[in-house]
Parts: structure tokens; sequence; C-alpha cells
């Protein structure tokens, strides 16, 4: 099924955008709709924008997501670059299926099972190791392939949380007042116990109807 991919990655040096060239066009070949940030503005429109040019790339890269159906990410190198690993976790938080593309046979990541970094890994509907194999995945798999790591993910967060148990913010007691109690049940019924018990030697105790609401 052909996508509109959103091509995400270090442009900065000749030899990347070199790199986005060759891949948009071998993306292209196989029936794809290609967004390269690289092609979204010229140098003239970024000097015209003068102090505000960061606003008009960050929202122009933003909106060529939205209009895509899928991400293809350059996650070669020992760190995944910045920009890219924001435009992973905003496509992620969509739903749209990222696919990583990663040449680099070194070791990243915190385990020797990472790839990348975990939250980088963890949002892949899949990952190609050259890219031929990216043109067989984005062929093959399509959304079906999202569907299942998205299945596989969801189960593995409830096989962890089954482990471990749910996680539980420890906070400082001061910042309890900004929190609702629908949010922090378990914060708040500490807190009760606490606003319960004497203050001061000899006091009283706080009754029900003196809790802070």
């Amino acid at each position: 099924m052909p996508h509109t991919i959103y091509q995400a990655g270090p442009l900065f040096s000749e030899a990347e955008q070199f790199y986005h060239i060759t891949l948009t066009a071998r993306l292209r070949n196989a029936g794809h709709k290609v967004v390269w940030p690289g092609n979204l503005f010229t140098e003239r429109q970024i000097d015209k924008a003068g102090p505000h040019a960061p606003d008009l790339i960050f929202k122009g890269c933003r909106d060529a997501i939205d209009s895509c159906t899928c991400i293809v990410a350059l996650l070669d190198g020992a760190q995944v670059d910045d920009g890219t690993a924001w435009e992973i976790g905003y496509a992620y938080a969509k739903g749209l299926p990222i696919y990583g593309l990663r040449t680099d046979f070194r070791q990243a990541g915190e385990t020797k099972y990472n790839y990348a970094n975990s939250m980088i890994q963890g949002c892949l509907a899949g990952l190609a190791r050259n890219v031929e194999e990216l043109v067989r995945l984005l062929a093959d798999e399509g959304s079906f392939r999202h569907d299942r790591r998205v299945r596989d993910r969801r189960k593995g967060e409830e096989d962890a949380q089954a482990l471990w148990g749910p996680v539980t913010p420890q906070l400082d007691s001061r910042l309890l007042d900004t929190r609702t109690e629908e949010v922090w049940p378990l914060e708040r019924r500490k807190r009760d116990r606490r606003l319960n018990t004497t203050v001061r030697d000899g006091g009283d105790k706080l009754g029900d109807d003196d809790l802070p609401t």
C-alpha cells in the first residue's frame, strides 16, 4: 500500500543531505509520496522570517507530519538526532506508524537488546537495517505490523505492571494541594493520615471537616 512518508533524520551536513536525497528517490521509485523537511523551506524564506525562523521551521515540520500516513526515521549514530526524536514522539502520540532505518552496526541504547534508546525503540512499528529492507517493510507490513506492535506493546506494559505493580509518583507533600484527589488518590490518603495525627504536643487531632480539599 503506498504511503505518504515523512522522512525524518539529521540533514545538516552534505553527507546527510545526499543520503536523504538518495533515500527519497528510492522511496518514490517504490510508489510512495515523500515529504522531506529539507524541501519544505528555502534559504530565502528562512532569512525573511528573521527571528521567527524557528517558529517557521517548527510549524512547517509539524504540519507536514500531520499530512503524512507514516514516518521513516533515520536512526544512525550514537544518539538519535534531537529533532528526529521529537518528530518520532509526536508521530507516536498521533498514532502514526514509525519505521526506523538504522544502518549503523554499533550497539546503542541501555541494554544489549537495544539498537536505540528504549524510548525511541518502543515507538517503532518496524526496523530496517538497509534501504531495500525498508522498502520491503513498507510494502509488506503496512499498518498490520503497526497494529500488532501496538498490541504487543500493551501486553508488555500489562506484564510489567503485574510484575512490579503500578508506579505511584512520590511527591513532596507541599505539592499535593495542587493535585486533584482523582489524580493522586494514594498521596491524598497519605496526606489525610498525616493531617489526622496530633499537630502539636498535647494538641487536638484534625477532624474530617478540617481537612483541606
